[in-house]
């Protein structure tokens, strides 16, 4: 009868172990969810409304004309009148989403479109521009123009706050925080040339600057 009681205690032992592995199986990533598409990849990025800017501003005139490559790949043109005195600054800048909003406003028609896969490794690379790769400034007062090829990127910021109301149990104030979630464009050089000259020296800046120098010398 012992032996009878050590046998199924053994059965009963290993159907608990196949049971557990069998619900580890379960509950792990479908396949699905390992292979994302090009399109799921980039919307993983949380890219900016914008990825890419060329601008040629002539510095007489005010005018600018250039282009934009939007998150979906769309290359799209546009031209804008500044004040003429109004010199294209030389570092990164801080932006707001309606700094971006009204850029994209501007822009006239799409000439070109870039696919999927391809956006995504040159967002990637976007990503990987930094500050501590720019060189010095180099102004060239004969030339009167300046053109210029940017990368935007965006990071989320979140701000708190607390607030107190004294409804809590014998006149204890409760605490509620506030989250405030604010996002911060960013506008990174890759190349300025003719009256400003600077540019990022990094591997990634560099191979992005042909590819976007390629694309604007095809439109």
């Amino acid at each position: 009868m012992k032996k009878n009681y050590t046998l199924l205690a053994i059965a009963a032992l290993a159907l608990s172990l196949f049971s557990c592995q069998k619900e580890q199986v379960s509950i792990g990533p479908s396949t699905s969810e390992v292979h994302l598409t090009p399109q799921e990849k980039q919307d993983k990025l949380s890219p900016a409304l914008i990825l890419f800017q060329y601008s040629y501003v002539n510095l007489e005139t005010g005018k600018e004309a250039g282009w934009i490559i939007d998150r979906s790949g769309n290359v799209r043109t546009y031209e804008y009148t500044r004040a003429a005195d109004a010199i294209p600054v030389s570092e990164n800048e801080k932006w707001q989403e309606a700094d971006l909003a009204n850029l994209y406003a501007l822009t006239i028609e799409t000439v070109a479109t870039i696919e999927i896969e391809e956006l995504l490794s040159r967002a990637h690379q976007g990503l990987a521009l930094s500050k501590k790769f720019l060189n010095e400034v180099e102004i060239n007062d004969d030339n009167t123009w300046v053109s210029s090829f940017y990368a935007f990127t965006q990071t989320q910021r979140t701000s708190s706050s607390n607030t107190s109301a004294h409804n809590g149990c014998y006149g204890t104030p409760n605490y509620a925080a506030n989250n405030t979630t604010n996002t911060q464009i960013n506008r990174l050089i890759i190349s300025l040339s003719g009256h400003i000259n600077r540019y990022e020296t990094s591997t990634y800046a560099t191979d992005l600057h042909q590819w976007l120098l390629a694309l604007n010398e095809g439109l």
